[in-house]
């Protein structure tokens, strides 16, 4: 784990090509049964650390980190691009991103977390959840109901600019669900306005992480596309002028250029 960290502290990431794959998960015949198995024994172990107030932010990042490997040892390979401008600002700043898969959430703390302290906005169902939920809780993100946009859209106003105040960096969602095909039109510009409320630098991120899928009837749990290379690329930070709009614009052309480019 101690490697991965390192090689993550540089400006981009490419998993080996040689990398090999668990013979468990061969034995698994193509289907996704030993990442689950060895991902809900990970979501145990950190559970029970939340519950008794162990799960420190060095845990996180350590269970992060360890899902990517279980990813990599799936046959998953990361192209990790940018990475320095994760902290080439030294302020808080706002990460915006779309959304694909369940793994996003998941490999953030691993990339990010040892650059700069973070913080993230999720759906409450997920937050107040009894799996999921004392990881999440122990985390204290903004917690978001997406029953009423207008309430949503001044709660992260409120917390966010407590967050950023209080150091930390903002991971933003503004798709509010995962979207395997991007839809600029449900791409908010939330993440905008709050750095301009807050002056505050947004930084872009483009993924394309459905190596990991969305499952049909439990959308957690879908199946694993071995043939899928996972890409995550993050902007350089961009400055608020006006109401945002060439800005939003901007974000917009990088996450359509980078999919664009990944999918050719």
């Amino acid at each position: 784990m101690a490697p991965l960290l390192q090689q993550l502290s540089k400006d981009s990431y490419y998993s080996n090509d040689h990398h090999i794959r668990s013979w468990l998960d061969k034995m698994s015949l193509g289907s996704s049964f030993y990442l689950y198995s060895r991902f809900f024994y990970e979501v145990y172990k950190n559970r029970k650390l939340a519950k008794t107030g162990q799960y420190s932010t060095e845990e996180w990042i350590k269970g992060s980190l360890s899902v990517m490997e279980l990813i990599e040892r799936c046959g998953g390979r990361f192209h990790l691009e940018g990475l320095d401008n994760i902290d080439k600002i030294q302020d808080p700043v706002i990460f915006t991103s779309n959304h694909m898969s369940m793994m996003d959430p998941l490999i953030f703390p691993g990339i990010m977390a040892h650059r700069r302290r973070i913080n993230f906005v999720a759906k409450n169902s997920v937050v107040s959840g009894k799996f999921f939920g004392p990881i999440m809780q122990s985390r204290h993100p903004i917690a978001l109901k997406r029953k009423d946009p207008f309430v949503d859209f001044r709660k992260v106003m409120t917390e966010g600019s407590k967050i950023l105040k209080n150091g930390e960096s903002l991971i933003i969602y503004p798709e509010g669900t995962r979207r395997e095909k991007f839809e600029p039109e449900k791409f908010n510009k939330m993440g905008i306005k709050l750095a301009k409320k807050t002056n505050s630098y947004i930084v872009p991120i483009a993924l394309k992480t459905d190596f990991w899928k969305n499952g049909k009837l439990l959308k957690d749990l879908g199946s694993i596309n071995r043939n899928s290379t996972i890409h995550i690329k993050f902007g350089k930070p961009i400055k608020i002028n006006g109401q945002g709009n060439t800005e939003h614009q901007l974000i917009l052309e990088f996450i359509q250029d980078n999919l664009r480019q990944w999918s050719s």
